[in-house]
């Protein structure tokens, strides 16, 4: 950990640079936020299943789930315990940096007596810290998470509460801290051996001001600014898909939205998962479990952006229309955010200040796991299925792509395009020739306009993000022959990155409309996928990088026949298995099919054909919302053309047990 000094030394009203130096390097760190996968050791690990004999396969498959996304840092929450040896070894194993908290929390803490000459905080503290030190994934301390924040904010009292404050300097600042720096200081006695040894910092509280809160031993006014150290951001607002809302901080080490859990975790978590009322996402089990203030505000959110949910034939699929709604809310949220922190490494969000390094060097997700069922903040669920933020927004974010990627954003005002580069980029081959700008409509496959956008490497600073383009709104809607005022089906914009005559990994694209505005082409040539070529083929632990063990492995092609964002795969819950799609959640602009595996946890007595027609997609609510029109439309009466129509519609697509139990019968 290496603090710098001022921003500006001409300004120290901008504050100070707050960022992780590894091996001298400054990393930009890709977080999230870790908490127990068990309520107590040794008990039940939510509802994930186990296919192995390690007893500690739970941890394993979340920290895998997290390093197969591209994350380089997990933080060990203050509100949780102290893990295993065997959780530190395998963040070890995986490369994983480890930001930790004593296990401390969200409370008010008293100061220590007087005559106390054996504290067991600090007996607590000493003992944890030895136990763990030669972990060299834990890169950084804290002692504690939001104590600080609850007495500034008066979250228990007045606000800046003395009593409270001189409290929280006596147990933190002076002791906690204090026996941490101590420790560390002991093992600096290696470099007499000829080893280089770097004491960890122990930062004061989480949210913090860094340097600064340490030189004002604890009694600095606003844990939460963002000139310094790192920052607690929450907002609930239909506004989150767009990257203005966030600020640029130092470091953001909580942030998030909440969204519904897979149908797969909510139905191992119901004694009775026949009843319709349990599925209800309104109902009284699920307010039981909503633990947020806010309530079901959530669910409202995301409908004002991306819609609401209609004609569901029963509340399971209701539910599962929820849990999409959800959390493509959260992967827009998820996604903007931490564009918004990884755009600015290298600038202050000033527009009058020269470029800086570094300005943003920080973003840590609320959260990554999950022990129960429940509506939270989480990108992996109770069951260990990977929601949609995990693929679309954290992998997609945080994945090293040799030659970098693509942040585009887009509002009223402008649309933006950064280059953010890979982490380690440090030679001239692995640069862009070039970047490929493209306008698409969501109603067919060909682009209407593309550019090409070339960048005078030779000026830039090849390790910070590099502006592509900046450009006003009405400037694109004109470049791509769009009316300003008709009304689309979708106007997208993509920004692509060529190397080598290719489009090679790492480009992205911007909806320039709201989702629940887009007006979607309807005829018989039917949105939706359909699946096609569904082989079982053989897992190969080399090459196939899964985050469990999986007994059996499926190829299939996705196939569209119009343009579709967002498309998500699932599996029937009726098989109640553990299952991962190596690529989901994804879009479909530009190609009308796409190859995709399938990893799960099945017995051999399940056939191929069960498994081929337990997966669920897009494709059955087209169906059978294609059915109750004609249907409506006939007063109830399906004549025989009509019939064939519908087949027309259903042709080459599954029907799965959704559309035979709607459809069909």
């Amino acid at each position: 950990m290496d603090y710098k000094e001022w921003v500006r030394p001409e300004l120290p009203k901008l504050g100070r640079s707050f960022y992780f130096q590894i091996n001298g390097l400054p990393i930009f760190a890709k977080g999230t936020n870790w908490i127990p996968s068990r309520l107590l050791p040794g008990r039940s690990v939510g509802f994930m299943r186990n296919s192995t004999s390690d007893p500690l396969w739970a941890e394993k498959r979340l920290l895998r789930s997290a390093a197969l996304s591209g994350t380089n840092m997990v933080r060990v929450w203050g509100g949780g315990r102290y893990e295993s040896v065997k959780f530190y070894e395998e963040a070890d194993k995986l490369g994983l940096m480890i930001w930790h908290d004593m296990m401390f929390a969200v409370s008010t803490y008293p100061a220590r007596e007087s005559n106390d000459t054996l504290d067991t905080v600090e007996r607590e503290i000493r003992r944890q810290i030895r136990r763990l030190h030669a972990h060299p994934s834990i890169i950084v301390w804290a002692t504690d998470n939001e104590v600080k924040q609850a007495i500034s904010d008066g979250w228990y009292a007045t606000p800046m509460d003395a009593n409270m404050l001189n409290a929280f300097r006596d147990r933190f600042v002076e002791s906690v801290a204090e026996v941490i720096r101590r420790e560390e200081r002991f093992a600096d006695d290696l470099s007499n051996s000829g080893l280089s040894y770097q004491p960890r910092r122990c930062l004061i509280s989480s949210p913090g001001n860094g340097m600064l809160t340490e030189k004002m031993h604890g009694l600095d006014e606003n844990p939460q600014d963002q000139r310094y150290g790192d920052v607690h951001f929450y907002l609930y607002t239909n506004k989150l898909w767009s990257e203005t809302v966030y600020p640029v901080t130092r470091f953001t080490s909580e942030f998030g939205v909440q969204s519904l859990p897979s149908p797969l975790a909510w139905f191992r978590s119901l004694s009775d998962p026949a009843k319709p009322a349990n599925w209800n996402v309104r109902g009284p089990l699920m307010k039981n479990r909503q633990h947020h203030t806010l309530g079901f505000l959530f669910l409202d959110l995301a409908a004002e952006v991306i819609g609401a949910p209609s004609g569901a034939p029963d509340t399971v699929t209701e539910y599962a229309k929820w849990a999409y709604i959800t959390q493509l809310y959260q992967l827009m949220s998820y996604r903007a955010h931490i564009n918004r922190l990884m755009r600015h490494q290298c600038r202050l969000a000033f527009s009058d200040l020269k470029p800086v390094v570094p300005s943003s060097m920080g973003s840590a997700y609320w959260q990554l796991n999950d022990v129960w069922a429940a509506p939270t903040w989480s990108t992996i669920d109770a069951a260990g299925q990977w929601k949609m933020a995990h693929y679309g927004a954290v992998r997609d974010c945080y994945a090293n792509h040799p030659t970098g990627r693509i942040a585009i954003h887009s509002d009223e005002s402008f649309v933006e395009a950064d280059w953010i580069p890979f982490t380690h980029v440090g030679n001239q081959r692995n640069l862009p020739d070039y970047f490929l700008f493209r306008c698409f409509s969501t109603d067919k496959f060909d682009q209407t306009r593309q550019w090409s956008i070339n960048v005078d490497w030779k000026r830039g600073n090849i390790t910070c993000p590099v502006r592509v383009l900046k450009l006003p709104t009405y400037t694109i809607i004109r470049w791509c022959g769009w009316p300003p005022t008709a009304k689309f089906s979708g106007r997208v914009v993509r920004v692509d990155i060529v190397k080598g005559g290719v489009i090679a990994q790492g480009g992205s694209f911007t909806l320039l409309d709201i989702p629940i505005n887009v007006n979607w082409t309807s005829s018989e040539r039917r949105r939706g996928v359909k699946i096609q070529d569904f082989q079982e083929i053989p897992f190969d632990p080399q090459f196939d990088k899964a985050p469990f063990t999986a007994t059996r492995v499926f190829s299939l092609t996705i196939v569209t026949q119009l343009p579709e964002l967002y498309i998500w795969l699932d599996l029937d819950i009726k098989l109640n298995a553990e299952h991962w799609y190596d690529q989901n959640a994804f879009n479909m602009l530009d190609v009308s099919t796409k190859r995709v595996k399938l990893y799960t946890v099945v017995a051999p007595s399940v056939s191929k054909a069960e498994i081929e027609a337990g997966i669920l997609d897009i494709a059955d609510e087209h169906a059978v919302q294609a059915f109750k029109s004609l249907n409506e439309a006939h007063s109830g009466t399906i004549s025989a053309s009509d019939f064939n129509k519908i087949m027309i519609l259903l042709k080459g697509h599954l029907l799965t047990p959704f559309v035979r139990e709607n459809l069909l019968t």
